[in-house]
């Protein structure tokens, strides 16, 4: 069962698909693992803790404050509607069928801002020059281990051979926390599905970038370029920072679970 419900009353949703349910708070999110029953906290929670200051004196103490200032440095993601339009193209792939987007609708309004169709036009110059098959996109991860979930956006096999993990980046810089989470993402998928990667990496929808590498060694187009992050053993230990201040401090002695765990449709004072 597909299940997506919003409650505005008390600023929350709720969204089922492939054996996990995905509840989201304006402060967090967290999954409910059907198999296991257990409840996982988002990766995208857990590296809030970025922010947090005994991370940061930790990191600080580590790599210095240099260091500290790029890991500050975030991205402003606006592009909710072309991440959907890209999930909905590849959907439609997978599924055989040709999807077309209008950037018009039937009464002449347009659909999408000038700034979100650029994205959706360098998302389909990526695919049609770069990848050969797609082989999973918007699927849920998770690590019982690690008690976190999460949400891929896409697995590609390049037309050079690679398979890789690739999450979508509308940002107008990217930021060490979106390399912490491809690692995270990869580590899930492997020890899920047992299939080794060989890379992992975003596109980034908004690079500098002025048309394709004529060397040929770099994945790119206007306005795009697949961006690869290899350093494992730094992504693993910022993860695990942050990790370990968000289980044993921010939520030390708390259940991850909803507000309620049944929700009714309407409701009235009794007689």
């Amino acid at each position: 069962m597909n299940r997506s419900e919003q409650f505005d009353d008390i600023k929350m949703s709720i969204s089922e698909g492939q054996g996990m349910t995905q509840y989201t708070y304006p402060d967090h999110r967290i999954y409910e693992d059907h198999e296991s029953g257990v409840m996982l906290a988002s990766v995208t929670t857990v590296l809030e803790e970025i922010k947090n200051d005994k991370f940061l004196e930790m990191f600080k103490e580590k790599n210095g404050t240099e260091a500290v200032n790029q890991l500050l440095k975030k991205a402003s993601a606006s592009g909710t509607h072309v991440h959907e339009s890209i999930d909905r193209l590849c959907m439609a792939r997978m599924a055989g069928e040709d999807l077309e987007l209008y950037l018009l609708n039937e009464y002449g309004k347009l659909e999408y801002s000038e700034d979100e169709w650029k994205g959706v036009m360098r998302f389909v110059d990526f695919y049609d020059n770069y990848v050969d098959e797609i082989i999973l996109t918007e699927s849920r991860l998770k690590s019982i281990d690690l008690r976190v979930g999460g949400t891929v956006d896409a697995i590609f096999k390049l037309k050079d051979g690679r398979t890789v993990l690739v999450d979508h980046k509308f940002a107008n810089q990217l930021t060490p926390k979106y390399s912490i989470q491809t690692w995270i993402y990869t580590k899930m998928f492997q020890d899920t599905y047992g299939i080794k990667l060989d890379g992992r990496c975003n596109l980034w929808l908004k690079a500098n970038t002025r048309g394709h590498d004529k060397t040929g060694k770099k994945i790119q187009g206007n306005g795009y370029q697949l961006v690869f992050h290899e350093e494992d053993e730094v992504d693993e230990l910022l993860f695990m920072a942050a990790h370990t201040i968000f289980f044993q401090h921010r939520w030390k002695g708390k259940e991850l679970k909803p507000l309620h765990r049944v929700y009714p449709t309407t409701l009235k004072l009794s007689v």
